[in-house]
């Protein structure tokens, strides 16, 4: 693709995954690379173009470090950052939608595994990356043997964090970063099965909608009167997304 200025373009070696290796930036005015820049892990590249971030694990003989590279695909070299309370990792990240912050939950467990139910992880809650200063902040508490959830409105200007087995939620205004809190009613609390539910938010940032194919139902969750309603709904029925708010 290109760069936000149009001044060049990136290219990746053929065969080559995009999430980990080479990315070659070429002058438009010239032809010649005038970057190569290296890639380990999981690549997000934010909205206007002119910032990525990778997302990667480094062995130690102690422990596996998480790490954040950030790179500014204009000029600067890329700079790497070593995630908190290692080991630990990212789930959900999320782009500000003006592209200076990049959202995520940080999460560990004592070794990888796909039974949460037997070896659970840990919320470190929800953390804010600022790509031009490339410095961390803790936006939200997290929640020790509890998995965490992340929904974002579809014009990206809201999050909601919720945690398995905690009545909390949060919702994050992805603009200004500022957060509040809500209790959410009993019916509306999620199980382990909710971390294979298909959610959305709406753009006003009111309401939610918590999918449960397990159960064929979905919970709508009206945010400022922290209210909640189940509705049946078929696993083979598709959610397009919200007619208005």
């Amino acid at each position: 693709g290109l760069s936000a200025g149009h001044e060049h373009l990136y290219l990746l070696p053929q065969g080559q995954d995009p999430s980990l290796g080479e990315v070659f930036a070429i002058s438009i005015e010239t032809g010649e690379e005038v970057q190569n820049i290296l890639t380990e892990g999981i690549g997000l590249v934010s909205p206007k173009g002119d910032f990525s971030v990778a997302i990667g694990q480094h062995d130690t003989r102690e422990v596996i470090e998480g790490t954040l590279v950030v790179t500014n695909l204009q000029a600067a070299q890329p700079q790497e950052i070593k995630l908190p309370n290692p080991p630990s990792h990212v789930e959900n990240p999320t782009w500000s939608p003006d592209g200076r912050f990049l959202y995520f939950a940080l999460v560990s467990e004592d070794f990888p595994s796909d039974d949460l139910e037997t070896h659970p992880q840990t919320s470190h809650g929800l953390w804010q990356l600022d790509v031009i200063s490339a410095e961390l902040m803790q936006l939200t508490e997290g929640i020790v043997n509890s998995v965490p959830f992340v929904i974002v409105s579809s014009n990206g200007n809201w999050l909601l964090l919720r945690h398995q087995n905690s009545d909390l939620a949060i919702r994050v205004d992805l603009n200004t970063g500022e957060s509040q809190e809500y209790t959410l009613p009993a019916e509306a609390v999620p199980d382990f099965s909710a971390s294979w539910a298909q959610s959305l938010f709406s753009d006003d940032g009111g309401w939610a909608l918590i999918r449960s194919y397990w159960n064929e139902e979905a919970i709508l969750i009206h945010l400022p009167t922290q209210t909640a309603m189940t509705l049946a709904l078929p696993s083979s029925a598709v959610v397009v997304g919200w007619n208005g708010p």
